[in-house]
């Protein structure tokens, strides 16, 4: 995620400098990102600045940006591999979340994880540059040595493996 040098509130209204946004709305964005702990070590001082890229973790950089999305609400949102760096417990919270946020709205997520994708109204796989199959997440499988699959025909036995994409576990 990309961190500007400057305010807590800046780096939450990125990339707008002047905004009317209400602290309250700010503290319900990191708590909705599960990055509510960030105020307390900020001591709610939203106008403390500091080299953020330098200060936290890429799992906390990443919930910081979803914080952003929360308080923009976007239109239309690009997600690439934006839980990559989280535990499956904070990315189900996030997930959950972001079923909120993405309401009336497009999210494209981009993902290698199974998890970070099932909720997914359409899920399109690409293979050499290639669409290979767009769906909804019915045809959704593993195989015994946990590779993802997907099944074309409606479960017949003509399987496809794509190795890029794992399940929540990583696998």
């Amino acid at each position: 995620p990309y961190m500007i040098h400057g305010s807590l509130r800046a780096q939450l209204l990125y990339p707008h400098r002047e905004d009317d946004t209400q602290d309250d709305e700010i503290s319900a964005a990191l708590q909705a990102a599960n990055q509510d702990e960030l105020l307390l070590r900020v001591d709610e001082d939203l106008a403390q600045s500091a080299d953020w890229a330098n200060i936290l973790s890429v799992g906390e950089q990443q919930r910081l940006s979803f914080a952003r999305l929360c308080l923009k609400k976007p239109l239309i949102a690009f997600l690439d591999e934006a839980t990559s760096a989280l535990d499956s417990h904070t990315e189900k919270e996030i997930q959950e979340n972001l079923k909120e946020v993405s309401t009336g709205r497009t999210t494209l997520v981009i993902a290698h994880r199974l998890s970070t994708i099932v909720e997914a109204d359409q899920i399109l796989v690409i293979d050499g540059g290639e669409v290979v199959v767009g769906s909804h997440p019915d045809w959704l499988t593993f195989t015994p040595d946990s590779q993802f699959v997907y099944v074309a025909n409606g479960g017949s036995d003509d399987v496809s493996v794509f190795h890029g994409l794992t399940d929540d576990e990583g696998r």
